[in-house]
């Protein structure tokens, strides 16, 4: 078995604009910090769990390390929340 190493926060953070436009890409939006190696994102209406896996496979390409979603509807997600990845912009 391969050890993965777990995306860091730092990682996490630092890639916030990619990670954020990869979620476009698979129907994930509001992506929200949620500790080492994990986003808790939204998901769009007619996205499945296959949107999930593709986004957290190409994230972890960038990354070079694990990363998993938790969605935004859970209750696991409320106790998680570290904020967005991105900063609110409007003035």
């Amino acid at each position: 078995m391969i050890a993965v190493k777990t995306a860091t926060e730092e990682q996490i953070v630092r890639f916030a604009q990619v990670l954020t436009d990869l979620g476009v890409r698979h129907g994930l939006s509001n992506l929200h910090r949620a500790g080492v190696g994990r986003i808790i994102a939204d998901i769009a209406e007619g996205q499945t769990y296959l949107d999930v896996a593709r986004f957290e496979l190409e994230a972890e390409a960038v990354l070079q390390a694990g990363v998993s979603v938790i969605l935004s509807d859970t209750e696991t997600a409320t106790r998680l929340d570290g904020g967005p990845l991105l900063a609110n912009r409007a003035a």
